[in-house]
């Protein structure tokens, strides 16, 4: 799927399957050796290391676009469960993976070099909710601002929760 002039997103390179609860679910092929930019549909924001830091615990923020595919705002999507779907989202600058030390809404997501999964469900054709395994909570960027901390949130149907997958 490719949008008028612009990058591939996510849905051309995986296979749609619905899971337990009659959720969609995405299951990701050939992920592993493959980039992609995570933007926000309601700020247009991208999912960013913060400076591209390897330190624990540097927060992922929104930040504005930008052409660096392998910084800040580049993702490996690996799979690491096949039969859940399950993913982990590792940075292309810090080789961080995002995690969320502490599962409570309002708390922050993180890097880390503890790797921590993830379930990709589509909220419509191409714009999915990132939510923690186990968990009924989603990412969430409340803002537009750039270096606002992705927080966990209980699902609300917001905009801010939803997260357009780009192939690089």
């Amino acid at each position: 799927m490719t949008s008028s002039g612009g990058p591939d997103v996510f849905a051309c390179d995986s296979e749609l399957k619905v899971g337990a609860g009659g959720h969609t679910r995405l299951m990701v092929s050939g992920g592993n050796d493959k980039t992609y930019k995570i933007k926000n549909v309601a700020t247009g924001n991208y999912l960013d290391m913060y400076n591209g830091f390897s330190s624990e615990n540097n927060p992922v923020v929104g930040w504005q676009g930008s052409n660096n595919i392998s910084g800040n705002q580049g993702w490996h999507i690996v799979v690491r469960d096949t039969t859940n779907h399950y993913v982990t989202l590792k940075n292309t600058a810090g080789g961080t993976y995002a995690r969320t030390p502490e599962t409570v809404a309002g708390k922050g997501v993180v890097g880390s070099s503890t790797m921590q999964q993830f379930e990709l469900i589509e909220f419509e054709t191409g714009v999915y909710n990132i939510k923690v395994k186990g968990e009924d909570l989603l990412f969430n960027l409340a803002d537009s601002s750039d270096g606002t901390q992705v927080k966990l949130k209980a699902a609300d149907d917001s905009k801010n929760q939803q997260w357009v997958l780009i192939l690089l």
